[in-house]
């Protein structure tokens, strides 16, 4: 059984949620002015009249999505008839001999189909409705079977691995005899198993011995307020009938247990058959009484987070379905971080094994995780990465490299295996046996853990999790670039030789690495200052940012623009070597801009100008196939919103790529080279409505000033919570809450020093005006408003 775990922070104390269920503890604190967020977002349901097509597919389902970080499962058929769920672990990993491009993926656990055996009575599609709620994380759908209208309301619980699905049929409708079918892909590279045990339907599959590892899973089926009249069984299936009275509820429960270990393990699938019969041996009143609870509470706290309002359908509807995605995919206690589909693989073989790329799929998910109030989602990823670096150090070492490298593509195995001994650096450097030929990706991988550190301040986070790791990153850049002794006019310059800008190039300076190797040694500067340690390497690392090659740059129709590298080389003599793709993903800015974060509004006048000319050039948009509809959508919005692009255009072009890549059904985005990373995204409209790079805090900088909008306690860096309202194109108020203490330093939105700051009792609190930025110091745990000063009246002469 898993252990429930609530995100914690004060932040919580800011908003209560009303679900159905009495506020709890710091939840009841809410500030009078904020929205019903609950109200709000029983709008935000997605639901559709007809089956939904394709969700058997071997890339992001299109199917209504229910998960616990652990276990995943996609509700819907593509037939009236019947309802089908699709069941997903995590941590269920196999490797399959006949397929030789992508052998390690992500595995499905099985299915559980409900259907009547009777004939339908009228027109199947009369009624019938899916709902995917978000307030609830609950699906429930409405449809015929036999003679009878039949619910199902089907959800996760967040205390067990488990599907609850609660059967009912209209008043006054006939009886019905209903089948559950549980079964698992008769796939002979995978071993596998069905049957009836003491009234309980179960399947079973593990992996195969190709790989040294061991990953089972086994799923369990029971009726809780009534028994099977009748079951049957067979190799890869088992069904159970029985009948559902009418206007009378039965429950259905499928657990969910896995294993994934080394091969010493002594796990069997057997045992996890038993194990997964006995927890389905569940009595009702532990299902509404605890789990449903339990359920409500996790979610009322995760929308409790923070609340962003926008009027506008299109935006709102991608950002609280992208939200309700990670909160389904990822939380802090499950065993692994979600890999490219998250827990809800569709359909086998998934495309590109499901795998995690660290070249930015795995990360981009994480894009507006901290600004949105929710840093503890990382912590499974954390974990990953923690275990992964060992592995990378020491393939980094055996290439003759200092600090660690990464590669690209991955599975969780590193999680379960014993770290390696330290490796001793090899005498000779061969670049061509590191681990990629795209060597930003060490970097890349920590940025999440990098954010989580800025937007919390938790001092002991960075010690343990951030300073170490980039140190040997950052050992790894300095001790990889060349000297150019001609380059910079004579001057010199540091330069990143035989890297990849996009997959499978030899490139000279990628725009990727020149930003994640200063990003890497500017962190470490004010880590190191914060931890008091490694004083001597300061100038060091201020030494290497200033003598790092410049990003590399060219004109295109007379305008200079940002390129993606100085020189491209292709492997592959059919691949142009371009220095600039209109139409493509933005990787030109990426190191520059985000997730790299080395300029953004209020920044470097010639790089915010060279962005947006690049990002007009581009035209990379996500409204058209391409480059930037596979793998741009998660991208390009951040980047337009860092950098000040004009704010009514940049909604304008943001609703355009999200309706062009928009999935109704669950309210997802789909883009064709990736999966869940659509989500991150989130953090365009998190930046457009507030910023707080370099240390200063802007409230709306790239909102449109003829839209009103408002958000609460969205995080910004400095571990400050804010909440803001702008109406009529002035901002009417602001809050500012100050975790940990310390200066604050805020763009004035109102000029001329003409605000009125208190604190939480109303009393006045000092403040200085400087180049357009009100400052003042801030107490741990102080609440303090902002507010348009009141106009005085002058005396006239």
């Amino acid at each position: 059984m898993r252990r429930r775990m609530f995100l914690k922070s004060s932040a919580v104390t800011a908003l209560a949620v009303s679900t159905g269920l009495p506020t709890t503890g710091s939840a009841q604190a809410a500030t009078a002015g904020r929205p019903d967020i609950a109200a709000f977002l029983e709008t935000m349901a997605a639901t559709v009249t007809a089956p939904i097509s394709r969700i058997a597919t071997d890339k992001f389902t299109p199917g209504m999505l229910l998960g616990n970080g652990d276990v995943g499962v996609i509700v819907g058929d593509e037939t009236a008839d019947r309802q089908t769920f699709r069941l997903g672990r995590a941590d269920f990993w196999g490797r399959k001999s006949t397929d030789p491009s992508w052998q390690t993926t992500i595995l499905t656990a099985g299915a559980l189909t409900l259907s009547s055996p009777e004939a339908t009575t009228g027109d199947p599609l009369s009624g019938y409705r899916m709902e995917q709620d978000i307030l609830r994380a609950r699906v429930t759908t409405r449809l015929r079977l036999g003679g009878a209208r039949v619910t199902l309301r089907s959800w996760t619980p967040d205390a067990e691995d488990a599907l609850v699905t609660e059967v009912s049929s209209a008043e006054g409708d006939p009886d019905v005899v209903l089948t559950a079918r549980v079964s698992v892909p008769a796939e002979s590279a995978y071993p596998y198993g069905a049957g009836v045990e003491d009234g309980g339907l179960w399947t079973t599959r593990q992996d195969n011995e190709l790989t040294p590892f061991r990953s089972g899973c086994a799923t369990a089926t029971r009726l809780i307020d009534a028994a099977f009249t009748r079951t049957t069984s067979g190799p890869a299936e088992a069904t159970g009938t029985f009948v559902l009275r009418g206007g009378r509820t039965v429950r259905l429960v499928t657990t969910l247990r896995g294993y994934f270990e080394v091969p010493t393990g002594t796990t069997t699938v057997t045992a996890l058959r038993d194990a997964a019969l006995a927890a389905a041996r569940v009595r009702a009143r532990v299902v509404t009484r605890d789990w449903w609870p339990d359920h409500l509470g996790w979610w009322r706290d995760f929308w409790s987070r923070s609340f962003v309002r926008v009027h506008d359908r299109t935006l709102e509807e991608f950002y609280y379905g992208a939200q309700y995605v990670l909160g389904a995919a990822t939380r802090e206690g499950a065993a692994l971080p979600p890999s490219l589909w998250g827990p809800w693989p569709a359909g086998e073989p998934t495309r590109w094994g499901g795998m995690y790329f660290l070249n930015y799929n795995t990360q981009a998910p994480y894009y507006g995780v901290c600004s949105s109030n929710r840093p503890e989602l990382i912590t499974p990823y954390e974990k990953y990465v923690a275990a992964e670096n060992p592995w990378q150090r020491q393939r980094t070492a055996q290439a003759g490299y200092q600090g660690i490298c990464y590669g690209r593509a991955f599975t969780p195995y590193d999680m379960v295996r014993p770290a390696p001994s330290p490796t001793p650096v090899a005498p000779t450097k061969d670049w061509k046996k590191l681990p990629s030929d795209q060597k930003s990706n060490a970097v890349f991988t920590l940025l999440p853990l990098i954010w989580r550190w800025e937007y919390t301040r938790d001092v002991d986070y960075l010690r343990e999790h951030v300073y170490p790791p980039l140190k040997e990153m950052d050992v790894f850049y300095r001790d990889y670039a060349e000297w150019d002794a001609a380059g910079n006019g004579g001057a010199g310059r540091w330069v990143i030789p035989n890297s990849s800008a996009h997959e499978g190039a030899v490139d000279l300076n990628p725009n990727l690495d020149l930003g994640f190797a200063r990003r890497a040694a500017a962190t470490l500067v004010e880590a190191s200052e914060v931890l008091g340690v490694d004083a001597g390497l300061r100038p060091v690392w201020r030494e290497f940012i200033d003598k790092l090659a410049d990003y590399p740059t060219g004109t295109v129709d007379g305008t200079e623009v940002f390129h993606i590298a100085e020189e491209v080389r292709y492997k592959d003599p059919a691949v142009p070597n371009l220095l600039f793709e209109p139409g493509n993903q933005p990787i030109n800015m990426e190191g520059t801009v985000h997730p790299g974060e080395m300029v953004s509004v209020g920044g470097d006048e010639r790089l915010l100008k060279l962005a947006r000319d690049s990002l007009e050039k581009m035209g990379s948009w996500c409204t058209a196939p391409g480059g930037a509809s596979n793998n741009g959508f998660p991208k390009v919005w951040p980047i337009a919103a860092r950098v000040g692009w004009p704010a009514a255009d940049l909604v304008e072009k943001f609703k355009a790529g999200i309706r062009y890549l928009w999935r109704s059904s669950n309210h997802t985005c789909f883009q064709g080279g990736g999966g869940i990373e659509t989500s991150g995204a989130t953090e365009a409209l998190n930046s457009m409505l507030l910023q707080s790079e370099s240390g200063v805090i802007r409230l709306f900088p790239v909102w449109p000033k003829e839209r009103d909008a408002a958000f609460w306690t969205l995080r910004a860096k400095g571990a400050f919570l804010v909440s803001a309202r702008r109406a009529g194109g002035v901002v009417r108020e602001a809050e500012l809450h100050s975790e940990r203490g310390g200066t604050v330093r805020v763009a004035d939105p109102w000029g001329a020093g003409a605000a009125r700051l208190t604190d939480a009792h109303g009393a006045r609190v000092p403040y200085t005006v400087k180049d357009g930025l009100l400052t003042w110091r801030t107490r741990p745990g102080a609440t303090y408003t902002l507010k348009p000063a009141r106009p005085r009246h002058r005396q006239e002469p």
